[in-house]
């Protein structure tokens, strides 16, 4: 009776431990495959790091040069017509630019008989060799915008693409998205830019013609200029 009494109170205290052995060895073998798995080096995944660093040596050749250093500067000048009217003024334009292997920083000013307008801004070369190659490029930066007695300070994004057709010749096109801006009197600017210019390099001289469209809304009144700048940009 009492051996019998004996196995009974065994039986469930050694399935108890056996459960807990059972779960408590699981969780660690788990833990260990868990491990083993995230450490083991595969041939296929060796395959695909190679391609990805091949892409990014392909990237990086495609997208440097042996001279990083790249400065510029030009003048323009163009007669701009009013959409509204018959009206026209005429408008002076300068930029410099300076480059360090795929970015750089860039001023630009626009002068008018009714505005005078200030760029600067920070530009990132997503694709290209340099500004006097074929490139795709992304800026964003500030501009100060004063026409009859309204200030303003905004910021701004542009985007550029420039494709050379032959070692020489080439055409550009180009963006700006000009955020809304409000004073202290509740005056406000907003507006965009379109442009294309085509151009013919001799060395580092350039010499370009670019057509220009702006729309700048003043406290909501739009006023829409156009026209063709001419002009010299000069590359070292």
């Amino acid at each position: 009776m009492k051996s019998v009494l004996l196995v009974a109170i065994l039986i469930p205290l050694i399935s108890f431990q056996a459960q807990g052995f059972d779960g408590t060895y699981e969780l660690v073998v788990n833990k260990k495959q868990e491990k083993k798995k995230n450490t083991r080096w595969t041939l296929a995944e060796w395959l695909q790091q190679k391609e990805k660093i091949r892409a990014m040596d392909m990237w990086l050749a495609m997208n440097s040069s042996s001279n990083p250093f790249e400065f510029y500067f030009g003048g323009s000048q163009a007669s701009v017509n009013f959409a509204d009217s018959e009206l026209s003024e005429t408008m002076t334009q300068g930029e410099v630019g300076a480059f360090a292997s795929i970015t750089g920083i860039e001023y630009q000013y626009n002068n008018t008989e009714s505005f005078y307008q200030s760029r600067y801004m920070f530009t990132l070369r997503a694709f290209g060799t340099s500004q006097q190659s074929t490139n795709l490029s992304l800026s964003y930066g500030g501009l100060q915008h004063s026409e009859s007695s309204l200030k303003f300070k905004t910021d701004f994004y542009k985007a550029s693409l420039s494709l050379y057709l032959t070692q020489f010749f080439g055409i550009k096109a180009g963006k700006v998205w000009i955020n809304e801006d409000q004073d202290r009197l509740n005056n406000s600017i907003s507006g965009d830019e379109i442009s294309g210019t085509v151009f013919i390099d001799f060395k580092a001289l350039r010499i370009f013609g670019k057509y220009i469209k702006s729309n700048y809304k003043i406290n909501n009144l739009s006023t829409e200029r156009d026209g063709v700048l001419t002009g010299i940009q000069i590359y070292f």
